[in-house]
């Protein structure tokens, strides 16, 4: 609701995003990390959305590894880790990448989103 707020620009964020407008996306999350309540968490995510967003697959990798290792539990970063390695035609690693998310806390990270795209991934993996 308040259009100076952190949360309103992550909005904006995805959907300049999802349009296609990456250069003022880059510019909403610097207006973004100004704010004093903004985590470094936040920032990862958001900057390898963007940058996956773009096609930069190991960018974008990095950034979501870097918001897990601020945040273990960190299930989106980890999910988009994973897509993110089968972008790269790493899909072994994004398998145990999943795997090793959900082993280390099932309760939290076995979602609907998880599960499927862990499914999806079996189901690329394996031979025609």
């Amino acid at each position: 609701r308040n259009p100076d707020s952190p949360a309103y620009c992550f909005v904006l964020l995805r959907m300049l995003v999802l349009s296609g407008d990456f250069s003022a996306a880059r510019e909403v999350l610097s207006r973004a990390a100004e704010y004093p309540n903004v985590t470094a968490t936040e920032i990862h995510m958001h900057r390898g959305i963007v940058l996956a967003a773009e096609g930069s697959f190991d960018e974008a990798l990095d950034e979501f590894e870097g918001a897990m290792l601020l945040c273990s539990r960190n299930t989106a970063a980890a999910n988009n880790a994973a897509i993110c390695l089968l972008h790269l035609g790493r899909i072994d690693e994004a398998v145990e990448k999943l795997e090793d998310t959900i082993r280390a806390d099932p309760i939290v990270a076995l979602d609907e989103g998880l599960a499927f795209n862990l499914c999806t991934l079996y189901d690329l993996s394996q031979p025609d």
